[in-house]
């Protein structure tokens, strides 16, 4: 796999692209003023690579391959932080962000096919690669929705404020973290401001923080509904209310 999407890279490089060696690896792409800008990988010491696109000399978008031969693709922001997907190499796929290789904030985690402890998903709040704060495991077998604390759940729903206030701010502040900064103004259906047009990833992203975060599961054929940010709450707070 990774030999194949690196060749794939590669293989579309023209005259344009120039050789250079630094500190941390061998960069081969494209330069400005002798700075990695445009399409160009970058070979890293460690094993591992980037490659996709550079802006100011740094790495802005595309895949970037760990050592351990971790697949992770998405945007980056001055090589510390990543907001994207992950295919581990244990066949698990994480949505999310990490900073410096580590999963903070709200994300979710596909176990791969037959998990030695049933387990399906777990989508919530980490904190240095692990649960940290509101979240639910999914199992082959049970729901557990509560508090989590370095991985291990520490309190249930009941320890949990999902009053309409509540789920509402809540809401918000996930959409803002995952895609968009004014929810308010903000149109699953529709663009705003700079033309953004939700893509499905960015929805699919929401809908696993919603029930990671308020312990529900959202159907597919019930998100084709949605519109905006209101329905979104009304969905919410109507599943809710089939849970007590």
């Amino acid at each position: 796999m990774k030999e194949e999407l690196i060749k794939n890279f590669v293989s579309n490089r023209d005259y344009t692209w120039k050789e250079k060696i630094y500190d941390k690896g061998k960069y081969i792409g494209q330069f400005s003023k002798d700075k990695r800008e445009g399409k160009g990988i970058m070979y890293y010491n460690d094993g591992s690579v980037n490659f996709g696109e550079w802006k100011y000399n740094y790495f802005q978008s595309g895949k970037m391959i760990s050592p351990q031969n971790d697949i992770f693709e998405g945007k980056y922001s001055d090589e510390k932080s990543l907001t994207g997907i992950c295919h581990a190499h244990d066949g698990s796929i994480i949505y999310g962000s990490w900073v410096y290789g580590k999963l903070f904030g709200h994300a979710t985690k596909i176990f791969p096919e037959n998990h030695p402890k049933g387990c399906i998903k777990f989508s919530g709040l980490f904190n240095n690669d692990l649960p940290n704060g509101i979240g639910m495991l999914t199992t082959k077998h049970d729901l557990y929705y509560g508090i989590w604390e370095n991985g291990k759940q520490i309190a249930d729903y009941r320890d949990i404020d999902n009053s309409l206030e509540n789920v509402t701010d809540r809401t918000r502040q996930l959409i803002i973290e995952l895609i968009c900064p004014e929810p308010e103004l903000f149109s699953f259906s529709k663009s705003f401001t700079n033309d953004y047009k939700a893509s499905k990833q960015d929805l699919q992203n929401i809908f696993y923080g919603c029930e990671g975060e308020f312990g529900i599961l959202i159907k597919e054929t019930e998100t084709e509904k949605i519109e905006n940010t209101n329905q979104l709450i009304e969905l919410i707070m109507k599943k809710l209310s089939e849970l007590i």
